[in-house]
Formats: C-alpha cells, sequence, structure tokens
C-alpha cells in the first residue's frame, strides 16, 4: 500500500483528517503536527532549518514508512519541495496543494516578503487566534466558544462549520499539567517556517520542482489562494515526464468534500507498494 505524509505551515493536521480517511483503501495516510504547531512538543524556534527537513525523513523511519510521498498545502508545499530535494531517495512523490512553489524562485521569495511586515502578522495572529494563551481549562473553554463563532464565519479560515472549527481549535491548544493553554502555532513560528526558504541549499519554485526525480502532482483548486498565475504554470508542466498538474472547482472546501481523495487516489495507485 502506498504512503503519503501531508504537511501544512500554520495549520494543524486535522486539515487532512477527511482526506486521510477517505484515501484509507488507496495508502497508508499519517498526518501530524509538525514542530511549534498544535500539541507537538517540539519547537522550530532555536532549531535548524536543516532539522526541520530532517524532520520528515525521520518521521517517515518512526512510523516505518519506506518511500511515502509527500504533500504540502500552501507554504507546506515548500517544505515538500526541500524534503524531496534534499532526501531524494527517502520520497516516492510530491503533491502540491495550492500552493505557490508553481511560482517561479523569485516570485515564491516576494510573496514570502509580506510576512515581513509586523502589521501584517498582527492581523495574521489575530485573525487566526495564534499564540492565544490562558491560565485555566474555563478560560480555555471561553476561547473555543469565541474562536469557533469568529472562524466559522470567516470565509479563510478553512472551517466548514463552527462544531468543526471548535474541534479544530481544541486540536491546535496545547495544555500544560497545571492548565495552562496555548493555541498554536503562533506568529513567530510561522515566521520562522517562512524564513526556512532563504536559509536553504535552494529557494523553493518552478525551478526546484523541475529538478526532483520524482513524480509531481500538482492540484490547484480554482477559488484558492494562489490561482493567479497557474496558466502559466500549466504550460511550463507541458511534456515533463511524470507530472500531474490539474486545476479543480472550489477552494478550501477540497479539504472536507472529498475531492483532494478523488484528485490524489488514481495516482497513488500508480507508486511502488
Amino acid at each position: 500500500m502506498p504512503k503519503v505524509v501531508p504537511t501544512s505551515v500554520g495549520l494543524g493536521e486535522r486539515i487532512w483528517w477527511t482526506t486521510a480517511t477517505e484515501l484509507a483503501t488507496e495508502a497508508r495516510v499519517v498526518t501530524f503536527a509538525m514542530r511549534g504547531h498544535g500539541r507537538s512538543t517540539a519547537e522550530v524556534i532555536g532549531h535548524s532549518h536543516e532539522q526541520t527537513l530532517h524532520d520528515m525523513s525521520a518521521l517517515a523511519d518512526h512510523v516505518g514508512m519506506a518511500r511515502p510521498a509527500v504533500v504540502g498545502y500552501e507554504f507546506g508545499g515548500a517544505i515538500a519541495e526541500l524534503s524531496v530535494a534534499r532526501f531524494p531517495d527517502r520520497f516516492s512523490a510530491i503533491g502540491l496543494v495550492d500552493s505557490p512553489v508553481f511560482l517561479p524562485a523569485v516570485d515564491y521569495l516576494e510573496v514570502l516578503s509580506v510576512f515581513d511586515s509586523a502589521d501584517l502578522q498582527a492581523k495574521l495572529a489575530k485573525r487566526f487566534r495564534l499564540g492565544v494563551s490562558g491560565p485555566d481549562p474555563a478560560s480555555l473553554e471561553a476561547f473555543l466558544d469565541e474562536g469557533a463563532a469568529a472562524m466559522a464565519s470567516d470565509w479563510n479560515t478553512r472551517q466548514p462549520d463552527e462544531a468543526g472549527a471548535r474541534v479544530s481549535l481544541a486540536h491546535d491548544t496545547l495544555v500544560e499539567p497545571s492548565g495552562a493553554w496555548m493555541r498554536r502555532p503562533t506568529i513567530d513560528t510561522c515566521a520562522a517556517y517562512a524564513s526556512l526558504a532563504t536559509k536553504q541549499f535552494a529557494v523553493p519554485g518552478r525551478e526546484l520542482l523541475a529538478e526532483l526525480k520524482v513524480p509531481v502532482w500538482v492540484v490547484q483548486p480554482a477559488s484558492g489562494s494562489y490561482v493567479h498565475g497557474f496558466d502559466e504554470f500549466f504550460e511550463f508542466a507541458r511534456g515533463r515526464d511524470r507530472w500531474t498538474v490539474r486545476e479543480i472547482p472550489g477552494g478550501t472546501d477540497v479539504f472536507h468534500d472529498g475531492t483532494l481523495a478523488r484528485e490524489f487516489g488514481p495516482l497513488l495507485r500508480d507508486l511502488p507498494r
């Protein structure tokens, strides 16, 4: 059975649960909390960027996966791309969902540069409740109630309903034995991951994708964050061996309605079992 490790930056692994469940007959899917995310006690701040890439390879070893496919959403695509480039013998394929790494490297860096703005960082932290903390279970319950209601009504928080938003927030909150808690990641953690692209052996982008020796799968929702310029990438990808590039209807709903499972299922069948 093929193996899949999905990854995303700034989002907990719960966003992949529906896809993982629906792919269960096609592949073994292992979701995980990246450093500084959700209930993970490992931190990205203070660790080398090289270690972040080693995490992907170490995870495959830990769960007994030989050459899994790695799938990245948005900026998780950069982690996926750099991991496959750094450890070319460890992964069997790379999938990208609404990820800016299909852009030229220079444009990818320009996208990253907007996160240097302290004002934007503050807005993102407020919008997604990043780094919010409290001292006890009562404050956590109040946070979950308020946060879920707000995020369920926000088109860009990737939550289909209030109940789902509450479960997601709870899952992405690290609770200490004392009862103190924090919603993770923090905006500083997100910024640390963003800087990964400037401190590595290569810059994420379509040029690096073209150098990879594994199948490349790119799925771009038509209402996604990075659909602009996708037509140009489609032409860039035309005729490349073992590349599958598709624009599909929808936006973040593709994570909840089975679309991604339908897209990746047939591709996974062609991988070594």
